[in-house]
């Protein structure tokens, strides 16, 4: 069975940090290392299969590119977040700098868009990534519940894998929105996150699929039962976040089964 989901992903980020070419490497497989900068928004589209725990949702992604040129108003910013359901804060591996300069951006994400899925890309990553970035970044990755990549354009490391991730991140809040009621495995779920868990630490100790575990997990993180404990990039610059449980006591789980 093939589920549809149609869904917009917004690209920001200051200038030159490469946003415009991951978007390019993503949907044509090309680079070009020319900078131009990018006036107003340009929209692509791409579909991406997601398995969902035995279906496949099909999401068309709508990916905006938006300028990170310094003077453009506020309001148009807005504009280009709103309906977003995901984004991609892209910063340069190799610049720290340009990873504070991401706070406006995603700050106006949560106010347009609302508490949707962010992924930080620290962008060329085929340079030496600096150590001081990497750090800053998992740093904003950890306070702001987002996951943090590190990718090239230019080699292509990481890029589909993040537009792909996003779309499953999207895809589950479909599956497993935050106002559905809370049921006895959430409840499973953040006892077993006493101890910080990796989501498939997680998922085997509760019997459930990653991508399921994932969807519960991220839903009771927004609201409040867990928190990210931790944000590590592995090998090939991919994040693996553990989670740990809050002191929020689970009324509605108690009520129900008294």
């Amino acid at each position: 069975m093939i589920d549809a989901l149609k869904a917009k992903v917004v690209v920001v980020g200051p200038p030159g940090v490469g946003k415009t070419s991951l978007i390019r490497r993503y949907t044509t497989n090309a680079f070009d290392d020319a900078y131009r900068a990018t006036l107003g928004a340009v929209v692509s589209k791409s579909v991406v299969d997601v398995r969902m725990n035995g279906y496949v949702v099909r999401v068309t992604l709508s990916v905006w590119d938006t300028t990170g040129e310094p003077g453009v108003p506020e309001a148009v910013r807005a504009l280009h977040l709103h309906g977003a359901q995901g984004v991609l804060a892209v910063a340069d591996a190799t610049d720290a700098r340009t990873v504070p300069a991401l706070v406006p951006f995603v700050a106006t994400v949560g106010e347009v868009a609302g508490d949707v899925p962010v992924h930080i890309l620290l962008n060329k990553g085929d340079l030496e990534p600096a150590t001081d970035a990497v750090g800053a970044g998992r740093h904003e990755g950890l306070v702001r519940g987002a996951r943090v990549y590190v990718t090239s354009a230019k080699a292509g490391d990481n890029v589909a894998r993040v537009f792909h991730d996003l779309a499953r991140r999207i895809a589950e809040r479909m599956v497993v929105p935050i106002d559905r009621p809370l049921e006895d495995v959430d409840f499973l779920l953040a006892v077993k996150c006493n101890t910080p868990r990796t989501i498939a630490e997680a998922a085997a100790e509760a019997g459930l699929a990653e991508v399921v575990a994932e969807a519960r997990l991220e839903r009771l993180r927004r609201q409040g039962y867990v928190r990210l404990a931790s944000l590590d990039l592995d090998r090939g610059g991919r994040p693996v976040v553990r989670y740990t449980a809050t002191t929020k006591p689970f009324t509605e789980i108690a009520a129900r089964s008294s």
